[in-house]
């Protein structure tokens, strides 16, 4: 890319990533004088070009979801079209990878993913393509010492609707991550994204995409059954996304729990993963873990400020 302020706006500093079809740039924006990520479209295809006005669709319809990427803006009819995103500046959970983390960590990781996939089940849709690398790593927006994971990367997501039914039949995703009757043919269920995060979460706890060393690794049993329940080769034998907030919940409201994880969990650039436990997180994980889609809502909806940025209720 070149090195010009585009759009008379935004100053390129460093390409953060290239995919399939398109790159993400880190870019000032000389308005706000703000970081933010701008998602190029380098494939100029017509499915390609589909997928990405889909996806700024689907990540304005997400607005209200705390756990989801944010879309600060898009121009579609630039050369290339590019989305202006939100900046993560911790990165992914990639880096957890081997990184034998406590299980805390990945236990507290997990209730904002499940807070954002609620988020996009609740509408009807699916992700489609779970891995560490879609899961970003974030300050807090009121609380510096606090984290937010939120889910990126909707270019495969898919929500109810005509054009869409050939392609919830296409085993799109990362291979690795795919559940085993979407590569059988299978139309895409929320059940897949489950397994799916399920893979995610034994690569976090174990750093191998199986539950082969599961059962060497120092965690609570109830934690080790949750995961291999997520990897069932049977989709109806997966738990729905509010069992599994109920029993994450249960495991980091123990107050023995609480008391482990903040002797034993490490800083990400001097913010404390430990500050998922926060009671913010766990106000929202519990109205889900409720199984009532109002309540949830209420509890994660986002509002903006006379400052334009969203903030907590």
């Amino acid at each position: 890319m070149e090195s010009r302020m585009i759009d008379g706006r935004y100053v390129p500093l460093q390409q953060l990533g290239r995919g399939g079809y398109g790159s993400v740039f880190l870019v000032q924006d000389s308005l706000t004088n703000r970081r933010v990520a701008l998602k190029f479209l380098m494939d100029a295809s017509a499915d390609a070009v589909t997928r990405f006005q889909r996806e700024a669709r689907l990540l304005g319809e997400a607005a209200n979801n705390r756990y989801v990427v944010e879309l600060l803006g898009c121009n579609l009819k630039h050369t290339p079209p590019y989305l202006v995103l939100e900046y993560c500046e911790y990165g992914s959970l990639r880096s957890w990878v081997g990184a034998q983390r406590p299980w805390q960590d990945v236990a507290a990781a997990l209730t904002h993913a499940l807070n954002g996939l609620h988020g996009i089940h609740a509408a009807g849709g699916f992700h489609r393509d779970l891995k560490p690398d879609n899961l970003l790593v974030t300050r807090h927006p009121e609380q510096p010492t606090r984290v937010l994971i939120k889910i990126g990367d909707l270019g495969l997501a898919r929500t109810p609707g005509p054009e869409t039914q050939p392609m919830t039949r296409n085993a799109a995703g990362t291979e690795g991550y795919i559940a085993p009757e979407i590569k059988a043919g299978a139309p895409f269920q929320a059940s897949a994204d489950i397994y799916s995060l399920g893979i995610v979460a034994a690569e976090l706890l174990t750093g191998e995409r199986s539950t082969q060393k599961l059962g060497q690794t120092k965690l609570p049993e109830q934690m080790r059954a949750m995961v291999r329940s997520m990897l069932s080769a049977n989709p109806r034998e997966r738990p729905s996304a509010q069992q599994l907030a109920q029993t994450l919940t249960n495991l980091l409201q123990d107050p023995h729990v609480i008391a482990e994880t903040e002797e034993q969990s490490s800083g990400i650039g001097g913010v404390l993963i430990t500050s998922l436990l926060a009671g913010g997180a766990l106000l929202a994980l519990a109205a889900l873990a409720g199984g009532d889609e109002a309540q949830w809502d209420e509890r994660v909806q986002r509002f903006r400020g006379p400052d334009g940025k969203f903030k907590s209720e």
